[in-house]
């Protein structure tokens, strides 16, 4: 269990628990800050359900980033009690500067926190008990356990943690697996009943799509001559595969309606398919992975499946409509969920039309420097979306993966500044990369240190407009010195051990 594995950190959960419960029964109104993404919106939808049970009043605002001009808002507000999910750990100076003088401030975050400590922080983080918050816990784990904290009958809003964790790409065990406190709680989420992991394969859409098209949307990894390619999947399937997309009654079959025997049949022609045409038996494998069902939610849902489930809520956070994902969350099955599934859509078709963008003329987008490829969107990709594309890039097999790849984006909310996403691989972040100190380095030395951060293998911010070039730059600089220091230390302990 969760409390006999992590007691300490369950007993500081625990502690939050206890200073939220406070606040409630002297009546406050809980002034709610989320994170947009889907680990935001899904930590958003577990504190607000968990407070709701309580009768608790609360005020919920969903944002992009956590920005001084935010924060000097909810300085002039009238709430005196403000609940942090899935942000304020890497801006703890700016919460005393603003917000020290309120009640009570809780921050329930996984991001590596900055020092900082006034008096009325509570602050409940994973970095504190020696657990990583870029692979173990995910910011929607770290609420859920606050909220079990509020109320063990808060258990059955497990499967949001599991939403959160996939959507933060947390699956990073064996054959993308949750691991650490992620694990216990889809452990729990099992042991409930509201929960079945199990390998299988893995393509996206397994509840949802044909299983031809499930293939052809299939950019991780890219397989060429399928990928893209609607046809030649349908072919390849049906032709030389002799599965039948059709079931008895002429409805179109999803990877979930299979049976064993065809799944075996599908994965292990897939697998040597993939060998042929080039790709490495790891990446062809990558196929076969832990998929996670969420078993109260109808078959065929968008819901039904993890990591589909965090791709709609993404969806809505990055489209602008972070309320219909909370909806969601909070129990819609109806309006909200017509509406997401449409704001889905749309979402896929821009993602589709700047990954479009970027790979045209590649050579000429996408500039580099001895550590760091990089490209620039402008105007043509959203700031709300950068990030993503910049993942789906570095995942594509269109680019190497050797090296940090930052995508830039001009501000749609603010028009002086533009928008970074940064990404690299597990196999960089062995060797000693860390995005998130690297980007505050890197801003720190442009004068903007409070407007960037993140994870290791994953971070971003904001930086004024026309200092790219620089912060590329510096960013070159840091990661240089990283691996470098890495590279030193692994030849001092080889040679200690010798």
């Amino acid at each position: 269990m969760l409390e006999e594995k992590y007691p300490q950190f369950w007993r500081n959960a625990q502690e939050i628990a206890k200073n939220i419960k406070e606040k409630i029964e002297e009546g406050k109104i809980a002034r709610i800050i989320s994170h947009f993404d889907a680990d935001g919106i899904s930590s958003a939808g577990i504190i607000c359900t968990a407070l709701l049970r309580l009768e608790a009043a609360f005020h919920l605002t969903v944002v992009k980033q956590l920005t001084p001009e935010i924060l000097k808002d909810l300085e002039e507000e009238k709430y005196s009690f403000i609940i942090f999910t899935d942000v304020g750990s890497g801006q703890l100076n700016l919460l005393e500067k603003h917000l020290k003088q309120k009640e009570k401030i809780v921050v329930i975050d996984h991001h590596p926190p900055v020092k900082a400590d006034f008096n009325s922080l509570a602050h409940f983080n994973p970095h504190f008990h020696g657990i990583d918050g870029a692979k173990e816990i995910s910011g929607s784990a770290t609420t859920y356990v606050v909220a079990r904290a509020l109320d063990r009958k808060n258990v059955d809003l497990s499967y949001l943690a599991v939403v959160g964790a996939l959507g933060d790409r947390q699956d990073k065990g064996s054959q993308y697996s949750l691991i650490g406190v992620n694990k216990e709680i889809v452990n729990e989420a099992v042991e409930h009943k509201i929960l079945e992991a199990k390998k299988d394969i893995r393509l996206f859409g397994r509840e949802t799509r044909p299983i031809h098209v499930a293939l052809e949307y299939t950019t991780d990894p890219f397989i060429p001559g399928l990928s893209g390619c609607r046809e030649r999947c349908k072919s390849f399937i049906e032709n030389e595969i002799k599965i039948s997309l059709k079931d008895e009654n002429g409805k179109w079959r999803t990877i979930s309606d299979l049976s064993i025997e065809e799944k075996q049949m599908l994965a292990s022609k897939l697998i040597d398919y993939m060998i042929i045409n080039g790709l490495s038996a790891e990446e062809a494998q990558s196929i076969i992975g832990m998929v996670y069902t969420f078993l109260n939610e109808e078959k065929g849902s968008p819901l039904r499946d993890g990591r589909e489930f965090a791709t709609l809520l993404n969806a809505c956070g990055r489209t602008g409509h972070p309320e219909i994902g909370v909806a969601i969350c909070m129990g819609d099955r109806r309006e909200a969920l017509k509406e997401a599934t449409q704001i889905l859509s749309k979402y896929r078709e821009k993602l589709a039309n700047s990954i479009s963008w970027i790979t045209q003329n590649l050579e000429e987008k996408l500039k580099e420097k001895n550590y760091v490829r990089y490209f620039h969107g402008e105007d043509i990709i959203e700031d709300s979306i950068i990030g993503t594309v910049t993942s789906l890039l570095l995942s594509s097999r269109k680019i190497s993966n050797d090296k940090v790849i930052v995508g830039f984006a001009y501000s749609s909310e603010y028009p002086s500044m533009v928008k970074l996403s940064a990404r690299t691989t597990q196999k960089l972040v062995n060797k000693g990369i860390d995005l998130g100190k690297a980007l505050k380095l890197a801003a720190k030395k442009l004068g903007v240190e409070q407007l960037a951060g993140g994870h290791n293998i994953a971070a971003g911010g904001q930086i004024p407009r026309d200092m790219e070039e620089k912060f590329i730059n510096q960013l070159d600089s840091i990661l240089k010195e990283m691996l470098e220091t890495e590279k030193h230390e692994h030849t001092k302990q080889n040679s200690a051990n010798s």
